[in-house]
């Protein structure tokens, strides 16, 4: 399978999970938590490594650990240069407004 299409279906199927809300103060530009974008990274660079080792290919723990590292920035990179705001959410950070209304 081609591995961007992979990619973009991940990415894709988990943005609509997440269902990112639109800032008030930035209209059109779309919020997503730097952990979503951490999971859909891990993710897909899984499914990346299964496919090598399917083929026979083997890394080193070292060599596994930096690529999921570089998948996840330049994924976040991606997003930002497609308009996504990523955001880091504390567990002591406020609700955006829109997302308290979704927990009822």
């Amino acid at each position: 399978m081609n591995t961007p299409l992979l990619a973009s279906t991940f990415l894709g199927l988990l943005l609509l999970q997440c269902q990112p809300t639109i800032a008030d103060e930035q209209p059109g530009k779309i919020i997503i938590a730097e952990e979503t974008v951490r999971i859909i990274s891990e993710r897909s660079y899984a499914n990346l490594l299964r496919q090598a080792h399917e083929k026979g290919w083997r890394y080193p723990r070292k060599q596994i650990e930096a690529g999921f590292r570089r998948h996840f920035e330049e994924l976040k990179l991606q997003l930002l240069a497609q308009g996504f705001t990523i955001v880091y959410e504390d567990a002591n950070d406020e609700k955006h407004p829109a997302e308290v209304g979704q927990e009822l």
